[in-house]
């Protein structure tokens, strides 16, 4: 199955500001001259990628150096329709230096990055009154997490741009100007100085310019600020970039799409140590620090008892009281290692890799850090059980870490301890899901339970190359799952007869695909599957695509909690998109939320990074 999502790209130009018709050229001009941050390899790399892969660009650049007294090919910017300025205190000639009034002059679009605020010595207000700018001096070296400024989120230079971090020092810009609007903010992580990033400003009557002060060389490595000066290009210059027929045939694909948000994850994760259970003593706990302990979600103390004990159910109804640090730390980790995993198969930075190797040290090869492989004190219900099978499906979220382990062993970038570790780990834990009573009440378990083992134990089993056990898998899933608990219309009732039906159809459809997606052959593709009355993964993408097209169509009760957080990005609306052929099902995942910071959309949200998935 092809990982290149292939969209034909139908879009027009945008008649905005005067002077531009459809079909126009938009025609640049790059200034760089500034050593310090690189700006000519840069702007070069700018240069490469709008001529390559852009219709109707012409680029054309003055390469000059901080602090010089020419600028070779200022001519060119005299008929240039946007100027991106990155220089630095240059002194020129009044000659060269009318030319780039004139630009100004005549309102035409500016772009300034990092030392644009004060690139010419002679032309020191065009921060001011140009880009709208106070700088007034820098901080130190710090890390500086890159953040949406409050009400900005729905601006068009910020089309797809997430907060990320990133290395260097803040420029500092106490006053701007009355006609900017503010886009980024950065905080120093040191100093926790905070400070705007980037902002657009309109002068004159017309005129359009964008800044930001970010512009280091890793800055032009980090998908989120490319993409912010790309959206800079089409706001400033007021029409929309096309790629060009040869960029058709290779993008925008799955990289493309998954690209911003995963990197700005990525980034953050960088900046956090690896933390496991052993950091989180379990008082209640009747195992050890090494094991994993948490206690049944929807179980509450009883009202009419001195104690509370034994505790009672109220399905549906998350109990805050309840030790939930082990089930935390381990999402934690289901978000960081799978993050980074993905972000070195886009990049090849061995820095993502190297971060994820540590994660997976901590939590199963270093001793003192490592989680035992088994789950004997999961789920505990105070006054009744140690522990129960059904706890089992807390470790669902070691399934992409599995998944992202493999990637990782696939492409060589683990070390072969950590490589070696890692499997035996895995190895025990499959081996024990299959034998311990436990582990045999969830796979029968007849709910989303037995659902959630499967993909765990399929995971598991393809990491340590168990090629018997997926075959298993494959006839379980055929034979048990799809029949004992899809209806002939592809619904699930034991989910629709919980107090959270949609949440809980979304979470066992998705779990589904993910096995589907998992456990297909050139030999068996499960997507195709059905039984003899027609159930299988067509009819259940039937079911549910609607209500998450349009969720006010959903016929049945609303989820007691958290009904407006669904849905979001869900994996099986890719990957049945990508089997079926059906651009519908990409479009609406691809118009879904990535990610979300509600703790039970993270709990029933086991899979986010595709790229981990498809081959």
């Amino acid at each position: 199955m092809s990982t290149i999502i292939r969209f034909a790209c139908t879009c027009i130009l945008c008649l905005i500001l005067p002077g531009f018709a459809i079909g126009d050229e938009l025609r640049i001009h790059l200034i760089s001259g500034s050593a310090e941050y690189e700006s000519e390899p840069s702007l070069r790399d700018l240069q490469r990628e709008l001529e390559e892969n852009y219709a109707g660009i012409t680029v054309t650049a003055s390469w000059g150096r901080d602090a010089g007294d020419h600028l070779p090919g200022i001519g060119d910017l005299a008929d240039a329709d946007l100027l991106m300025v990155f220089t630095r205190r240059m002194e020129l000639p009044e000659e060269q230096l009318d030319i780039i009034r004139g630009h100004v002059e005549a309102e035409k679009p500016v772009i300034g990055i990092r030392t644009a605020s004060h690139a010419f010595q002679d032309f020191l207000e065009m921060d001011s009154e140009v880009f709208g700018g106070d700088y007034s001096g820098h901080g130190d070296d710090e890390s500086v997490k890159v953040t949406i400024t409050e009400g900005a989120e729905d601006h068009p230079v910020l089309k797809n741009v997430e907060p990320w971090s990133r290395p260097g020092k803040i420029y500092h810009n106490p006053d701007l100007g009355p006609r900017t609007t503010r886009l980024l903010d950065g905080t120093g992580l040191d100093s926790e100085i905070s400070e705007p990033l980037a902002w657009t400003n309109r002068y004159g009557e017309r005129g359009r310019a964008f800044y930001t002060s970010m512009g280091m060389p890793g800055d032009f490595e980090n998908a989120n600020f490319r993409k912010l000066l790309f959206n800079a290009i089409e706001w400033t210059a007021g029409r929309e970039l096309i790629y060009s027929n040869q960029a058709m045939s290779t993008t925008p694909n799955l990289i493309d799409l998954e690209k911003p948000h995963v990197l700005a994850a990525a980034d953050l994760y960088l900046l956090e140590p690896p933390v496991t259970i052993t950091a989180f003593p379990a008082e209640r706990s009747a195992g050890g620090k090494h094991d994993y302990y948490s206690e049944g979600d929807y179980w509450w103390p009883d009202p009419d008892s001195e104690d509370g004990l034994p505790y009672i159910n109220r399905d549906g109804q998350t109990n805050p009281a309840n030790f939930v640090d082990h089930r935390l730390v381990m999402r934690r980790l289901s978000l960081h290692v799978p993050a980074l995993a993905a972000a070195y198969v886009i990049t090849g930075n061995e820095r993502y890799a190297g971060h994820a190797a540590a994660h997976l040290e901590a939590w199963f090869v270093e001793e003192s850090t490592r989680m035992n492989p088994s789950l004997k004190y999961s789920q505990a219900i105070p006054g009744r059980v140690e522990g129960r099978g059904i706890g089992i499906i807390d470790t669902l979220h070691l399934a992409e870490v599995a998944r992202a382990a493999k990637v990782l062993i696939e492409k060589d970038a683990l070390p072969e301890a950590v490589r070696e570790g890692v499997k035996k780990w895995f190895e025990s834990y499959h081996n024990w899901l299959n034998t311990h009573e436990y582990g045999l009440d969830e796979r029968d378990h007849p709910n989303n339970h037995s659902t959630a083992w499967l993909l765990q134990a399929a995971a598991f089993a393809d990491l340590v190359g168990d090629a018997q056990k997926l075959e298993e898998y494959r006839k379980r899933f055929r034979e048990i799952i799809i029949p004992g608990q899809m209806a002939e219309d592809g619904s699930f009732p034991r989910e629709l007869g919980r107090t959270k039906p949609y949440g809980y159809s979304l979470f066992n459809w998705d779990l589904l695909g993910a096995l589907a997606q998992l456990l297909s052959t050139p030999e068996e593709d499960l997507w195709e599957f059905t039984t003899e009355d027609g159930r299988g993964m067509k009819p259940a993408m039937d079911f549910i695509h609607p209500f998450i097209e349009d969720k006010s169509k959903w016929p049945y009760d609303p989820d007691v909690m958290y009904h407006d957080e669904w849905p979001v990005r869900h994996p099986t609306l890719l990957f049945a998109g990508l089997a079926y052929e059906n651009e519908a099902y990409i479009d609406t995942w691809s118009g879904l939320p990535a990610s979300s910071n509600v703790h039970e959309v993270i709990r029933n949200f086991p899979v986010r990074q595709p790229l981990l998935w498809v081959e």
